[in-house]
């Protein structure tokens, strides 16, 4: 997620001298980007707290293995 909100800074900068690119749409777009690497980040620890949770049958800890 970090390479694609440096693009869109990348291109928010390139705007300045080319008018193709929508300089305040780019703007908009390094936030969004961060916004989502959140929501990734929250998912991704989510699914880790699961995967490792002993006190369900759920999680099968890290290779199927469970503490004795």
């Amino acid at each position: 997620m970090e390479g694609r909100k440096e693009l869109w800074r990348a291109l928010r900068i390139m705007s300045r001298s080319d008018s193709r690119i929508d300089g305040e749409a780019t703007g908009r777009l390094p936030a969004r980007a961060e916004r989502q690497a959140d929501v990734l980040e929250t998912l991704r620890l989510t699914a880790v707290e699961g995967a490792f949770d002993t006190r369900t049958h759920r999680g099968r800890g890290f290779a199927g293995w469970r503490p004795a």
